[in-house]
């Protein structure tokens, strides 16, 4: 599930950002922002990829939110004031998608799995 919705992520983005509409794609207008946009997608892939990067669950959820929340800031501020063209629905399904694979993510002691160590009396 989280590798799928990762590759829709990035795949949906970059569509997104490089398919022409009205004669430009979207490069012409968000520049940077683009490229924080596809890192935040390629970084949603990091609960997939954590034993070959030698991540701890943890910080491999953690590497996977904060692309989501790249997603998220792009999608705010860039593709939700022109939501009604075609393209920004790519956008909108690429930010979705990257959402979805963090929320389906392991993610070890982030969402509450706070026990003591072993051993640990209080």
């Amino acid at each position: 599930m989280v590798v799928a919705a990762s590759i829709v992520s990035v795949a949906a983005v970059v569509l997104g950002l490089t398919i022409k509409e009205d004669g430009h794609n979207a490069w012409h207008t968000v520049h940077a922002w683009g490229v924080l946009a596809i890192v935040g997608a390629v970084l949603t892939f990091a609960p997939a990829m954590a034993r070959t990067f030698n991540l701890a669950t943890e910080r491999a959820w953690q590497v996977s939110l904060v692309g989501s929340g790249l997603l998220v800031l792009f999608w705010i501020l860039l593709i939700l004031p022109d939501v009604g063209s075609n393209t920004s629905l790519l956008s909108t399904v690429g930010a979705a998608a990257g959402a979805v694979a963090t929320w389906f993510a392991p993610a070890g002691a982030s969402r509450g799995d706070h026990r003591p160590p072993p051993g640990q009396a209080w």
